[in-house]
């Protein structure tokens, strides 16, 4: 087990950081490969329909299951408080809510998928032959959703946990024997998009077998007793406030593609390039933010203000540290980035001409990140979501309706706009509320 909370010095609390965030960091780095196998599988199958049929049901079920993501990140702040108590009933009984919750959910969103999604996917007029192996796709993944929804509860809980080189060793297999599987089945197999669908939902099974040796190995056995919901109040309250949260960010993602693809298709790949790249420079602070989540919730949970101090401190400091990187890195090698997603020359040349409102960003975006690690650690799931509303209803689509005449200058200065707020927001609560609460 990682040594979660620094002792005394800055040194120690910057190696306990590091050694919290790097398998995270590794692991993260596998889902661009793994989406890379999907599609490289897709398109080698017969026309562009497979291929087509990926990109439009994987978004469907990705945008319904990620809006069940709280499982994960409420599961990830409560138990790193569970675990910095010492308290095994408590953690047990989180991981057991989480898991009811996780199958009831579930078991629903795979009878609307079927009966609800997929009805409305098939009456989209979309070219003969798209639809059908669309539906073959989503059918599918939809009869995987316990399993993906158990997923998020088992990985939030692990990490609060604070092994995560072992997590990241989860993460990582579960991602490869997707890979090895989507070729497989979809190739070899001859199942097409079918198998790959399958491909990701037997991954989810191995996943969740991975994370269950886990948990038996953290608590010494695989069952303490049904969950008590005598307390599932806080659970659940942290679960709602995380959705609402993850409602808002998706809002702004999805509304800055949809009026990216208004604007024109050249406008529309640009914007495709560019956000691929800041979620590929995210990974980084991803990491650190994960690490500031665990240890916040550890310190507070042992009520030791001198190692959260630390902590926080440690946390900033890397944090900033990889975003410089990042931003560093995206200026030096922007003809390269760019040209590695896109071989045709008009595309790129227009991603390298606004390239300049992408790689500074990291500079501005690891502090919500960091903040969003710090809030989840400490349990203050209300502040985090009605920030994330705030800026999404106050700042950014004001901004978006102002600027609609700068065609994409202004989804970017709404998209600027938009993360200065939260950051700026999240670090006065935090210096003003937050932090006076916890020191």
């Amino acid at each position: 087990m990682i040594a979660t909370t620094p002792n005394n010095s800055k040194a120690q609390a910057l190696l306990a950081a590091w050694k919290l965030a790097w398998p995270l960091i590794v692991a993260n780095a596998s889902l661009p490969l793994m989406a890379a196998v999907d599609t490289a599988v897709a398109g080698r199958l017969d026309g562009p329909q497979p291929l087509a049929a990926i990109a439009l049901g994987g978004a469907w079920v990705t945008l319904v299951f990620w809006a069940f993501g709280f499982l994960r990140i409420a599961m990830g702040g409560l138990a790193a408080q569970a675990f910095g108590r010492g308290d095994r009933h408590d953690s047990w009984n989180l991981l057991a809510q989480g898991l009811v919750i996780a199958v009831a959910i579930g078991a629903a969103l795979s009878v609307a998928g079927w009966w609800l999604i997929d009805p409305v996917l098939a009456r989209l007029a979309l070219e003969p032959g798209l639809g059908q192996q669309t539906l073959a796709y989503t059918g599918v993944r939809w009869g995987g959703a316990i399993l993906a929804l158990a997923y998020y509860a088992l990985h939030g809980w692990l990490m609060g946990q604070g092994n995560t080189r072992a997590l990241a060793v989860v993460l990582v297999a579960t991602n490869l024997i997707n890979m090895a599987l989507s070729a497989g089945l979809g190739l070899w197999a001859g199942q097409g998009v079918a198998g790959i669908a399958l491909a990701t939902v037997l991954s989810q099974l191995a996943g969740v077998a991975m994370a269950v040796w886990l948990v038996h190995r953290q608590l010494g056995s695989l069952w303490m007793g049904w969950p008590n919901w005598a307390g599932a109040r806080q659970l659940f309250s942290a679960n709602a406030l995380v959705f609402v949260r993850a409602l808002a960010l998706l809002a702004v993602f999805t509304w800055f593609n949809t009026q990216s693809a208004l604007l024109s298709a050249m406008d529309a790949a640009v914007n495709a390039i560019l956000l691929t790249l800041l979620a590929v420079a995210a990974y980084s602070l991803d990491g650190f933010a994960d690490a500031a989540e665990i240890q916040t919730g550890h310190a507070i949970g042992r009520r030791d203000p001198s190692a959260l101090r630390l902590a926080l401190w440690a946390g900033a400091v890397c944090s900033l540290t990889s975003a410089a990187l990042a931003s560093l890195l995206l200026w030096l090698g922007a003809p390269w980035w760019v040209g590695l997603l896109s071989n045709q020359a008009a595309i790129s040349d227009q991603a390298l001409a606004v390239f300049w409102w992408l790689a500074p960003l990291p500079l501005v975006a690891w502090i919500s990140y960091f903040f969003d690690g710090v809030f989840i650690g400490a349990n203050r799931f209300k502040p985090m979501a009605w920030i994330m509303l705030a800026s999404t209803g106050l700042v950014y689509f004001p901004l978006w309706y102002a600027t609609q005449g700068a065609g994409l200058a202004g989804l970017w200065i709404a998209f600027w706009g938009w993360q200065l707020a939260r950051a700026g927001a999240m670090a006065c609560f935090f210096k003003w509320r937050l932090w006076p609460s916890l020191g």
